[in-house]
C-alpha cells in the first residue's frame, strides 16, 4: 500500500504566537537548543528582558566554549529600521559579541545592513538575520520554523573549522547523553536546574550566597563558570566576588577578570573533543573534581567576614 502523504501548509505565527514578549520570547528562551541547532553554536539562556538603559533585550544568552554574549532581538512582524537601531544600542550596551535578530520577513534593506555588518565589523562580531514561520501537516501540531536568511560570509568555514557540526550530531545532543551519563557516575552532580542546550549546563546554588556554580559542556571541552541567580545585575555579582576573589583564585588556581560579565568572570575550563565519548570519563571526573572544590572554597571565605579578607 502506498503511504499517504500530507500538504505542508504554513501558519500566521500570530496562532502559534500571539504575542511576541509574552509568548514568542519565553518560547525561545525554552528552545534554545532549536536556534543552537540552526546557528551551530552551544548557546546557554543568560535572560530575558535584560535592561539597557530605558530599554530591555529581548534574550541574552552566553555561547559556552568562548563565554561571549549573543543578544536575541525579536520581531514577529516584518523587520523595521526601529528594531535595527534598538539591536545597535543594545550590542554597544550588553557587551554581545553576535547578534541573532528573528522576524517573519526581512526587507532587502534589512538584509543589505546585516550584510555591511558583517563585512566592515572585525572577525569578532557575527550578525544573524533569521525568518520565524510556522507550519503544520493536516490537523497536526503548529510546528516552528527557524531560517537563516542572512550570515558571516564565512560562517559555515568556521564551524567546520571549530567542529561545532560532526557526523550529523548536534552539540545540544551530545550534552544531554554526557550529562545522563556523568549523572549516573556522580549523582551528587545532579544540581537544583538544567538549563542550555540539550541541559547542556547543571546549576548548583552556592549556600550562603546569591551565586551558582554553572558546570557546562561544550563540544570543544568542560568547565565551569559562577554566575547571580536570576535578575541579578552584572555589577552586583562583580561587587559580592571582589571581597573573596583573591582567596578564591588562590585556592581554585584560576585566575579571575573582573572586567567580564558575572557569567564568565571566574570560570575554569579544560580542552578536550567531547564529541569523542572516550574522553568522557576524564571530563566527568574533572568536573566532579572541580565541583567538590569550588563548593569547599566559597565555603571557606564564607566561614570568616569578608572585611578580614582584605587585610
Amino acid at each position: 500500500m502506498a503511504p499517504e502523504f500530507g500538504e505542508l501548509k504554513p501558519i500566521d505565527i500570530r496562532e502559534a504566537w500571539p504575542n511576541e514578549a509574552k509568548h514568542f520570547t519565553p518560547w525561545l528562551a525554552d528552545n534554545l537548543d532549536r536556534l543552537s541547532a540552526e546557528l551551530g553554536m552551544n548557546l546557554a539562556l543568560e535572560g530575558t528582558e535584560v535592561p539597557v538603559g530605558q530599554f530591555n533585550a529581548d534574550i541574552l544568552a552566553v555561547e559556552m566554549q568562548t563565554g561571549r554574549r549573543v543578544l536575541i532581538e525579536n520581531q514577529l512582524e516584518q523587520a523595521d529600521h526601529g528594531h535595527l537601531g534598538q539591536i545597535l544600542t543594545y550590542l554597544a550596551g550588553l557587551e554581545a559579541y553576535t547578534v541573532v535578530w528573528t522576524a517573519r520577513r526581512f526587507r532587502d534593506e534589512h538584509l543589505s545592513a546585516i550584510r555591511w555588518l558583517n563585512m566592515h565589523t572585525t572577525e569578532d562580531f557575527s550578525f544573524f538575520a533569521v525568518e520565524v514561520r510556522a507550519v503544520c501537516i493536516g490537523n497536526s501540531p503548529i510546528a516552528p520554523l527557524l531560517r537563516i536568511v542572512e550570515k558571516p560570509n564565512n560562517w559555515d568555514r568556521q564551524l567546520q573549522q571549530s567542529s561545532l557540526v560532526n557526523l550529523g550530531e548536534k552539540p545540544y545532543q551530545l550534552a544531554n547523553e554526557f550529562w545522563t551519563a556523568t549523572l549516573k557516575s556522580y549523582p551528587d552532580l545532579q544540581g537544583e536546574a538544567r538549563t542550555g542546550p540539550g541541559g547542556s549546563n547543571v546549576w548548583h546554588a552556592l549556600q550562603g550566597s546569591p551565586l551558582i556554580l554553572s558546570l557546562a559542556y561544550s563540544v570543544r571541552g568542560v568547565g565551569w563558570f559562577i554566575r547571580g541567580l536570576k535578575g541579578m545585575q552584572d555589577s552586583q555579582v562583580t561587587e559580592w566576588l571582589r571581597p573573596y576573589i583573591s582567596r578564591l583564585e588562590a585556592e581554585l588556581d584560576v585566575k579571575a577578570d573582573m572586567t567580564l560579565p558575572e557569567s564568565t568572570a571566574l570560570q575554569k575550563w579544560i580542552s578536550r573533543d567531547m564529541r569523542n565519548r572516550e574522553n568522557w570519563n576524564e571530563a566527568g571526573e574533572w568536573i566532579n573534581n572541580q565541583k567538590e572544590k569550588v563548593v569547599r572554597a566559597f565555603a571557606r571565605c564564607l566561614e570568616q567576614p569578608s572585611e578580614r579578607l582584605n587585610e
